[in-house]
């Protein structure tokens, strides 16, 4: 998401505006021209470093928030996260759009007790003053936790820079390599789905970024390698070598059926054919069958159920490349800036 905010800053300096990246992290971050407020983790007993964590967080919002104020902005974009006192005066300051990205009910549930009742009790001081949302998917937008603030809103799918990413011409493999990225922290990429696929078809090989064979904590198949995080550099690497890549798997255990993942789009946009286990909010709206991409069902037994399709597909896909000249237009961010910033003009007026 980093990258992502980076380039819809260029992108608006580009269509002429001005824009600055206000950021509050516990990490240690290197982007250039940003304003960083860091607050710390610490190590302690469970409830102790909690407490300890958001009166760090507060301090660095309360920094945060004042140099938002000497920016003077005309329009102030956030995205929707875990709220930290005093976050909603930013809305005192200028219209306040607030993108809202997942089903946050579930996913701060998923970090905890803590968390999830926290985000229930607190979520309403921030949404309740904002100017309007920009859902990233249209099952976002239709929750009833967020159409009960009948703001104006305009969905706007996660989108990339597509000229910034090469086109990977297809490998020469004799049977199929299949790639998939993931997150060890996150639950609803189903990476373990991938485990009985591999057993079942010796023949196919899978290549997993972001996690080690430590992650997964089992023992895996012999036709699985595991590359941990790597440089973007080497992600291409072993990308280029992948006949076809994995979405997200396990969308359901979010409880939800619609996303709009980064990681389908830049397989796409370096020519990867895809596999999707949900609803896409560009893909699906906007073409109905594409050969280079794979629907199975969104639900706990996809990869089991669709096993056999994954397999035919896998070995279609050999010497074949997506045609990112029909893809780009519905994915690239260029085009979603564009129609962000109309929407953030209606509140300028």
């Amino acid at each position: 998401m980093g990258q992502k905010a980076l380039t819809q800053i260029r992108l608006w300096k580009e269509n002429g505006h001005e824009a600055k990246l206000f950021l509050i992290t516990p990490d240690s971050i290197e982007f250039q021209d940003i304003s960083l407020s860091s607050y710390k983790i610490y190590n302690r007993p469970p409830l102790l470093r909690v407490l300890l964590r958001e009166v760090s967080r507060t301090r660095a919002m309360i920094q945060l928030v004042k140099q938002v104020r000497e920016y003077k902005p005309d329009i102030i974009y956030l995205r929707y996260g875990l709220y930290c006192y005093p976050l909603h005066h930013l809305s005192s300051f200028a219209p306040l759009i607030v993108e809202l990205n997942t089903n946050d009910f579930i996913e701060y549930d998923n970090q905890g007790k803590f968390n999830g009742i926290y985000n229930r009790l607190t979520r309403n001081i921030l949404l309740r003053p904002a100017a309007g949302f920009t859902p990233v998917s249209y099952e976002i937008a239709e929750m009833p936790e967020n159409t009960y603030f009948n703001k104006p809103y305009q969905v706007l799918a996660n989108g990339i820079d597509v000229k910034q990413y090469p086109i990977l011409p297809p490998p020469s493999n004799l049977s199929p390599i299949i790639s998939f990225v993931g997150s060890p922290a996150s639950s609803w990429h189903g990476v373990e789905k991938i485990f009985p696929l591999a057993k079942r078809y010796q023949d196919l090989r899978f290549d997993v970024v972001g996690y080690s064979a430590e992650d997964i904590g089992i023992i895996p198949p012999d036709n699985i390698r595991f590359y941990g995080f790597q440089s973007q550099s080497k992600v291409y690497e072993i990308l280029s070598k992948a006949d076809l890549a994995l979405g997200s798997l396990a969308l359901h255990r979010n409880k939800m059926n619609e996303s709009s993942s980064l990681k389908v789009r830049e397989a796409l946009a370096c020519g990867l054919p895809v596999v999707l286990a949900s609803k896409d909010t560009d893909l699906d709206l906007n073409n109905a069958g594409f050969d280079f991409i794979l629907r199975i069902p969104n639900r706990e037994t996809n990869i089991e159920e669709s096993a056999d399709q994954i397999y035919q597909f896998a070995y279609q896909m050999i010497g074949k490349r997506a045609d990112r000249k029909l893809v780009a237009p519905l994915i690239d961010q260029s085009v979603k800036e564009t129609s962000r910033l109309s929407f953030f003009n209606q509140f300028l007026k």
